[in-house]
């Protein structure tokens, strides 16, 4: 038992060959042999296996490797290439290579801010935005570094003046649409269309409706939409009334039919159209104003309406016309002239986020309206002129003014328009009320700023200015650029204190006696100090604003044009240029400072400028002897032949 025992161990420790040793092997019986020669055949052919996955896994290795070192030699060519071209960039010292959005932020604030400018064609060649057009197209030519952030800018705000500038558009889309650059990238610019004063022939209508059409279609990026048509055009859908010769301003925009423009408007108001402003100098019928309700059914993400004056509305059934919800509007300037307008706004319109209102062409103040919108308001702005104080009192003062904590809880700036001399002190109870403007169209003194006041039992405990302002009619929502919270009065009080200016004489006191000759002189003193004091506050200090058409000075107490600047004849002495009543030529920007010798070469190429000019000429008579209607490319001819003598658009 115990020799088997002694023989079984060696058998186990056989198992491990690299362990046993030679006496072990020795004294092993000869029955153990074939038994491990099996087991060292199983390991010989197991380690051979092994072996031969060893070399495959060397040879791969050695492969990668191979491929590694390759790697390693180009990146250290490369790195030494790349070095080298730095090195000799420090040296040369090029321009500066910027980010394009860095470069998109430096030309918007190139530009003017939006309100400084106007695309009418009113406003006449020398304005400021032509010469952000300009500005616009000269970034762009720069280099090939700008050119793509500057196009984004030019292409961003399209205006169309005249109709054969939609066709030119549409005709650039399809252009960019025939290369490797499809034209949608090139549409995909535009975030704002403005129809203004666009007067469309009758025998050009057909291609410049289709054009439009296209131009909506493919703008899918459309941020805000403008249609302002011209006021000595008549407004229709189609010319089939028309001479052949005639103009009108197309009301397109009110046909909803799907691929019309006023249906592709309605996807553009689905798909994010933020702005619309609609001017229809148009009798409405109830069809059309349908139209325009269907239209505005659908604008979800609208934050900005602005809905003019309508010359007529006949609409009998009011009910059947939608209910209009606008989550996301919060501004809205809108003409209430007529009745039935009014009570459809008050009664079918949920407008949450309300909370800037312009109201114009009120008859009376519309207190359903407030009552039904006016909870979130924080800029209440009436347009309309009350001129009689009876009428002041009853509108402003018994409806309005003390009622506004109710109608408006969250007030902060009221602006008024109130014409009269001499103002009515105003009953107002508004705990939220900051700033209070009053509005006209007359120069204001501070003798009038001190008729000013509130009445005793006003409650305003937050009213910190109250202002005199003349407002321009290009601009609508200056107050709120010329904001009051900018410049306010240097007292405790809403009021700005005039206490060091001189009263005006008072006329009863001086004659119900005589005068002696210095009382007479102290009064023209005082009103000398008076006079020079209004100057003082018209001409200096203050902030300036450029406008379209005026420039404005704020103060603490107004905002007024400013004489001197606009060149209007009060405080101006008889010999100041600004009241020079003669015409200056008319003379390019890039030309002002021509020389003698270039303007006598201007003046030689005259003949060659009147042939165009009469070329342009003979164009417009083919469109008033030509029945039509004309193709796209005779449309694209005549507007390129009047661009080469248009001084509107050098």
């Amino acid at each position: 038992m115990s020799t088997s025992s002694r023989r079984s161990t060696p058998s186990r420790r056989s198992s491990h060959p690299a362990e046993s040793s030679i006496e072990e092997f020795a004294n092993r019986p000869l029955a153990d042999i074939p038994e491990e020669i099996f087991k060292l055949r199983e390991l010989s052919t197991s380690l051979r296996r092994r072996n031969d996955e060893l070399n495959d896994t060397n040879h791969v290795s050695m492969r990668h490797n191979c491929q590694l070192a390759e790697t390693n030699v180009r990146l250290a060519t490369t790195v030494a290439r790349q070095d080298a071209a730095l090195q000799a960039q420090k040296s040369s010292r090029p321009a500066l290579s910027l980010p394009h959005e860095l470069l998109m932020i430096i030309f918007r604030y190139a530009l003017p801010p939006p309100y400084q400018h106007d695309p009418s064609v009113a406003v006449g060649p020398r304005n400021s935005w032509l010469e952000s057009i300009r500005t616009k197209k000269a970034c762009a030519l720069v280099c090939r570094g700008w050119t793509a952030p500057a196009a984004e800018v030019l292409y961003q705000d399209v205006v169309f003046r005249r109709m054969g500038q939609i066709c030119a558009l549409a005709d650039t889309f399809r252009a960019a649409n025939s290369f490797q650059t499809p034209g949608r990238a090139l549409s995909g610019l535009v975030r704002s269309i403005r129809m203004d004063s666009c007067v469309v022939w009758a025998p050009c209508a057909k291609v410049v409706r289709e054009d439009l059409e296209l131009v909506l279609r493919q703008c899918t990026r459309l941020r805000s939409f403008s249609f302002h048509p011209h006021p000595s055009f008549p407004v229709f859908t189609w010319p089939s009334i028309l001479r052949s010769d005639w103009g009108f301003n197309p009301s397109w925009v009110l046909d909803p039919t799907p691929g019309a423009v006023g249906g592709l408007l309605v996807e553009r108001l689905v798909t994010g159209l933020q702005s619309l402003d609609l001017d229809l100098r148009v009798p409405l019928s109830e069809s059309s104003f349908g139209s325009m309700m269907f239209m505005l059914s659908n604008a979800a993400h609208l934050t900005s309406l602005t809905l003019r004056r309508v010359s007529h509305l006949s609409v009998s059934k009011r009910e059947l016309f939608p209910h209009i919800v606008l989550p996301q509007l919060t501004k809205l300037r809108i003409h209430l002239g007529h009745e039935v307008l009014s009570e459809y706004v008050s009664t079918r319109w949920q407008m949450p986020k309300l909370t800037s209102l312009m109201m114009v062409g009120c008859p009376i103040v519309p207190m359903t309206f407030l009552r039904a919108q006016g909870t979130k308001l924080t800029y209440l702005h009436f347009d309309d002129g009350w001129t009689d104080g009876t009428a002041v009192r009853l509108l402003y003062g018994a409806n309005l003014l003390p009622r506004l904590h109710e109608l408006c809880p969250v007030l902060e700036h009221l602006v008024l328009r109130i014409t009269e001399g001499d103002y009515p002190a105003l009953y107002v109870i508004s705990p939220t009320l900051r700033y209070l403007d009053i509005i006209s169209g007359t120069w204001f003194t501070i003798e009038q700023y001190r008729t000013l006041g509130l009445a005793p039992n006003s409650v305003v405990p937050n009213l910190q200015n109250v202002r005199l302002v003349m407002m321009p009619e290009s601009t609508p929502y200056f107050p709120q650029i010329c904001h009051p919270s900018l410049l306010l009065p240097n007292g405790t009080g809403p009021f700005t204190d005039f206490s060091h200016v001189p009263l005006p004489p008072d006329d009863d006191a001086t004659s119900d006696g005589e005068s002696t000759s210095d009382e007479e002189h102290a009064g023209n003193q005082d009103a000398a100090k008076k006079n020079e004091a209004d100057s003082l506050e018209f001409t200096t200090g203050g902030i300036v604003y450029d406008f379209p058409l005026a420039r404005l000075r704020q103060k603490s107490w107004l905002v007024t044009h400013d004489p001197q600047l606009d060149g209007y004849p009060r405080f101006l002495p008889a010999s100041h240029p600004l009241l020079d009543d003669s015409e200056p030529d008319y003379v390019p920007s890039n030309e002002a400072t021509a020389s003698q010798d270039e303007a006598s070469e201007d003046d030689s190429c005259s003949e060659s400028d009147l042939s165009s000019g009469e070329e342009e000429s003979d164009l417009e008579m083919d469109i008033s002897n030509t029945d039509g209607p004309y193709d796209r490319d005779t449309v694209l001819r005549m507007f390129r032949a009047g661009l080469d003598s248009d001084y509107l658009f050098d």
